[in-house]
């Protein structure tokens, strides 16, 4: 079948004449067709169109269907003379008559092709075809049926896990239309592969506006299917109606990219546009494995993908690095500048941002030109972070003065008409002519921000205006509170850049410097370009005196320190850098050591919050700058308890001795899931849904011990999907039951910005006590999206952090708390009823309680804690410990029973040692949150250190007698490299041990298993090869243990993991066995 592309005309056209080269449409869109070469254009009478009666087809089982096709030719005549071909006539058939018949038994999609032919001129059309099963319904009639349970048959586009590694998320398409498929739980369907065709079950539902199946079953019909793109063109996808009858479908058009930006948490924006400046998003995932560096910016590409939607705009999603191809032949870079459009303001959104009604080549924000204003975006970690924050709102609050809510405003295009981000770029001017983009400068609300290209005589505008702000000494220039962080120095650190990236020009001097050195031009004659293009415009490359250095590096070593520490309310140790990056010695001094030292070591004893001047001087050759930073030391601030669910469970992170088993809940058992947390990949939040109807009712709760503590403050951050909860009221309890509001409100958005609390302070009451409760109650049934709350409506958690000053304990209460939190600390898997080795014992109490020991049987435990373990004799011990501070003393008793060392040789040895199948569910969890799993059969058990444990499917290769396929244990991420799986068991009376299983990983999962084993626990013997297996085929290995573990009483066995590259990356493990032949 030849090469061809697709053309979707919009309905507006149906039926009517194009031109003379365009035959009629027939009804609904015009056929897709594609024209021979450029002889064959060119000889008499020759083929120009081919309309056929039906774009695409959907039959029953048995159905047939009369296709009618019209052939126009260049003299105008036309006729049906074609010739008609099945790609899969199992499948469906098609007569000379064009009359297609479904086959009785088979389902599936393939393609009926028409060829139209004269003289050495040709034409081809495709139709898609799709054979439904009895039970099925199309996806077109399926998208209709909100809320319902369908089943559906289609071929899948994707890849499972190229979109979204750790829950079900592909799309299926059949001959008309294409739907999402859905679960948060993708373990219990096979693994997915684009070209499957399958038979889905699920409920249709909407969610940010993608019309998806929340599948309940999944059936792998056929793999290896064919799916041909259909191809369209960015202005077609224009129009709305086209655009939602694509969705979810694999479609592909031409486009020029801009600009490419980098991944931020794990996705990417790719603007592309048309000619005439039509815009699409591309929505690209980092999971896909496309490397965004290898796309070349600047380009026509052409790109493939699935349509889908966020909210109500449209965006494509490629499949992988082969969707994006540079096409050969390039055609001009469109161009917008100084174009005008009218436009309706909706809101403002920030100082340099605003979004209008309708869109202007396809974007809704409008990112004001040639400024840059403070950003609000951001969370709040630090002073710089909340002054840049202030700044920014105070800009977003000077813009509405100018613009309200339905104002019409002209904007004014440049260059480059939309950012990396599908933003347009575009000066705001109000009806009478007023420029709220240089408004913005000459008020100090903004900085000058020019990116080339760029126009020498706007740009000397724009430093007229900012030059007016700084004499006045407004805004930003106010030097009672200047700016301190200029906005793209501050996106570049939140990024985590090493620094800025573009060359910066002085628009006066014609001048420019290194990026890091922008610190020596006036930011109001700043200009930003690559080197080349400063070059191509006539700058020259200034060089620095040694004055200029030592001020460019007094600015990065202020902006260091302010990042780092909170000065205006210190509580910790600051690091002061010595050096700077421009070669600058840097040598400090405080106005008083003992509160802050020159080393930047604070005064932890401090009784009330003192203020410090810290002064550096940074020398460069004979130049010097002086830098003063006004530093508060506050007394001393602990954390009580903290959550930031690190290990992906509802315990504790960090915390006081007191609080060490704490963990969060809901009101009631609802199964938490630990989605993406504040600090982005890598880090994660405490998430739930079943919020519906939970006003007054539903919350998150915490309790900890606050004795020895004063000043208690809670901090946490929340957000919601659109349908979660909205609204929520801090409360406090001293007994579970009674509670009592504290704080204010919190109203939770999408984002992590609107939902937090900082420091809020908890009542008097909830000092020194040994448990307060705290909860986060939802108090109205109000959605994020201000509908009402669904039962799939969730709510995250992050960043809960509890926080007192110490409050001096007397003697008495001090050696009470350290004798109720004193405990004998067992190894292994020893415990008070069965004690086998040492038990560790401690010397003293976190109160400062000093601590001794006595045994009842020191031949038995030492009062050190040594176990001498006797002879086939069971000993009862009692250890007795004595605390003391200053006059006040106090004992506390423990009762240990001390196993005898066992001489008979048991006589219930079994080849078995253990044996695990992984199917029963929710063993990962567990695993993960600290447990033991012990094996389905036979004496042993397993644990691990892994944080990211999921139950894929597993399979019957070394399983026991009939043991089903059921589940495996599915070891993920790269962040778990270094991480083991052990296990633990006896060989009494066993030899020849060995270890198998089954094995089958992914090519971005571990790649080398590394082995050791320990009589102790503690001291591991590297043994064995490497295991790994990093295909999808499952294999058995087999592993033998050295001969030194035989007949030992007690083995470990540790395997390591490491060379994963993916967050997806997995090893599987099914049927582990241990065996041993029994002694003689």
């Amino acid at each position: 079948m030849k090469a061809y592309k697709k053309k979707w005309v919009p309905l507006l056209f149906t039926g009517v004449l194009l031109s003379s080269s365009i035959g009629m449409a027939p009804a609904g869109y015009a056929v897709p067709s594609h024209a021979a070469g450029p002889a064959q254009r060119n000889a008499a009478n020759r083929v120009i169109d081919l309309n056929i009666s039906e774009d695409t087809l959907q039959l029953s089982l048995g159905e047939s269907k009369q296709l009618e096709a019209t052939a126009t030719y260049s003299n105008h005549s036309q006729n049906n003379r074609v010739s008609w071909e099945s790609m899969d006539e199992t499948l469906v058939t098609v007569s000379e008559a064009g009359v297609v018949q479904a086959s009785a038994d088979k389902t599936g999609m393939t393609t009926i092709t028409a060829t139209a032919s004269r003289g050495q001129s040709e034409l081809t059309v495709d139709i898609p075809v799709s054979v439904l099963g009895e039970t099925g319904s199309s996806i077109a009639d399926a998208r209709m049926q909100i809320g319902e349970t369908v089943t559906v048959q289609g071929v899948v586009s994707v890849d499972q896990q190229a979109l979204q590694a750790d829950r079900l998320n592909v799309y299926i398409q059949d001959a008309q239309a294409g739907i999402q498929l859905f679960s948060f739980s993708p373990k219990r369907f096979p693994d997915l592969k684009a070209g499957d065709r399958i038979e889905a079950t699920g409920e249709v539902g909407v969610h940010s506006g993608v019309t998806q199946l929340t599948v309940s079953d999944i059936t792998v019909l056929a793999e290896n299917q064919p799916l041909e793109p259909r191809f369209v063109t960015i202005e077609d996808l224009s129009d709305a109606d086209l655009a939602e009858s694509l969705q979810g479908q694999l479609v592909t058009f031409e486009g020029f990219i801009q600009t490419v930006p980098s991944y931020y948490f794990g996705g990417a924006n790719v603007s592309l546009v048309d000619d005439a400046f039509n815009t699409l998003l591309m929505r690209t995932w980092e999971s896909t494995g496309i490397i965004l560096e290898d796309i070349e910016p600047g380009h026509w590409f052409e790109v493939t993908g699935i349509l889908s939607k966020y909210n109500d705009s449209i965006q494509l999603l490629p499949r992988q690095q082969a969707d994006i191809t540079k096409l050969d032949e390039q055609r001009a870079e469109p161009s917008t500048n100084e174009r005008e459009f009218i436009a309706t303001v909706d809101r403002v959104v920030d100082g340099d941002t605003i979004r209008i009604v309708d869109p202007v080549f396809g974007a809704t924000n409008i990112r004001f030109l040639n400024i840059d204003t403070a950003e609000t975006y951001h969370a709040v970690r630090n002073d710089l972070d909340q002054h840049q924050m202030d700044h920014g709102i105070r800009a977003g609050e000077y813009l509405r003065n100018y613009l309200s809510d339905g104002d019409q405003v002209i904007l004014r295009l440049g260059e480059e008409p939309l950012d990396p981000f599908g933003r347009l770029l575009a000066e705001v001017i109000t009806l009478d002519g007023v420029n709220t983009n240089l408004e913005l400068v000459r008020a100090g609300q903004a900085i000058t921000y020019f990116i080339y290209p760029f126009e020498t005589a706007t740009v000397a505008q724009y430093i007229a205006a900012a030059e007016e702000a700084k004499a006045n000494q407004i805004g930003m220039y106010d030097p009672a509170d200047p700016l301190l962080e200029e906005p793209p120095m501050f996106r570049a650190r939140e990024r985590g850049d090493s620094g800025m990236s573009r060359f910066v020009g002085n628009a006066l001097t014609k001048e420019y410097v290194e990026p890091n050195q922008y610190a020596a031009i006036p930011s109001a004659h700043r200009v930003f370009f690559r080197e080349s293009e400063a070059i191509a415009l006539g700058y020259t490359k200034k060089t620095l005196s040694d004055q200029e250095l030592a001020f460019v590096d007094k600015n990065e070593v202020k902006l260091t320190v302010l990042a780092n520490h909170n000065i205006t309310r210190l509580t910790g140790d600051m690091t002061l850098p010595l050096s700077a990056r421009y070669g600058s010695a840097v040598e400090w001094s405080s106005s008083d050591e003992s509160i802050v030292s020159s080393e930047g070591v604070i005064n932890k004893t401090l009784e009330e919050n003192t203020a410090v001047t810290l002064s550096a001087e940074i020398s460069n050759g004979e130049a010097v700058e002086v830098l003063n930073l006004n530093v508060t030391v506050l007394e001393p601030i602990i954390d009580i308890v903290g959550w930031t669910f690190e290990n992906q469970s509802a315990d504790v992170d960090s915390n006081t001795v007191a609080n060490n088993s704490r963990s969060i809940r809901r009101e009631t058992a609802v199964i938490p899931s630990f989605p993406q947390g504040t600090g982005g990949s890598g880090t994660f939040a405490y998430n739930t849904n079943s919020w519906q109807e939970g006003a007054g009712s539903k919350y998150y709760q915490i309790d900890f011990e606050t004795v020895g503590f004063k000043n208690i403050t809670l901090s946490s951050r929340q957000l919601g999907s659109n349908t979660g909860p909205r609204d929520f009221k801090l409360q406090y309890s001293l007994n579970g039951s009674d509670w009592v509001d504290f704080g204010e409100g919190i109203t939770v958005g999408t984002n992590w910005n609107a939902g937090f609390v900082e420091a809020v302070q908890l009542p008097a009451e909830a000092e020194n006590q040994e448990t307060v409760f705290v909860r986060w109650l939802n108090t109205s049934d109000t959605s994020i999206n201000g509908g009402i709350v669904s039962s799939g409506g969730t709510s995250r958690i992050d960043d809960i952090r509890v926080t007192g000053n110490p409050s001096p304990l007397s003697d008495s209460v001090s050696v009470q708390l350290d004798a109720d939190n004193l405990a004998v600390i067992y190894q292994g898997t020893d415990a008070a009823e069965s004690v086998t080795e040492d038990v560790l014992l401690a010397e003293s109490g976190i109160n400062g309680s000093a601590v001794s020991w006595a045994s009842s049987e020191p031949e038995v435990i030492s009062a050190e804690g040594a176990v001498n373990r006797l002879e086939d004799e069971d000993v009862t011990v009692t250890l007795t410990a004595t605390l003391s501070k200053g006059e006040v003393s106090q004992t506390r008793s423990f009762t240990l029973l001390v196993k005898g060392e066992s001489t008979v040789m048991p006589e219930d040895a079994e080849p078995l040692i253990g044996y695990w199948h992984f199917n029963d569910s929710g063993f990962g969890s567990a695993l993960t949150g600290g447990g033991i799993l012990e094996a389905d059969s036979g004496k042993a058990v397993l644990r691990t250190d892994f944080a990211n444990i999921s139950e894929f499917q597993g399979t019957v290769l070394n399983g026991l007698e009939e043991q089903a396929a059921g589940n495996s244990l599915s070891l993920l991420s790269n962040l778990n490299n270094g991480k083991f799986v052990e296990l633990e068991f006896s060989a009494r009376q066993l030899e020849d041990i060995m270890l198998s299983f089954a094995i089958r990983g992914t090519g971005t999962g571990f790649d080398l298993h590394e082995w050791a084993y320990s009589l102790n626990g503690e001291d591991f013997t590297s043994f064995g090869e490497n295991t790994a297996h990093t295909t999808a085929t499952w294999q058995v290995k087999e592993l033998t243990l050295p001969p030194e573990v035989d007949n030992q009483e007690k083995v470990f066995v540790r395997v390591y993991f490491n060379g994963a590259t993916g967050a997806s990356g997995n090893n599987r493990i099914d049927n582990l066995q241990i065996n041993g032949t029994v002694k003689d």
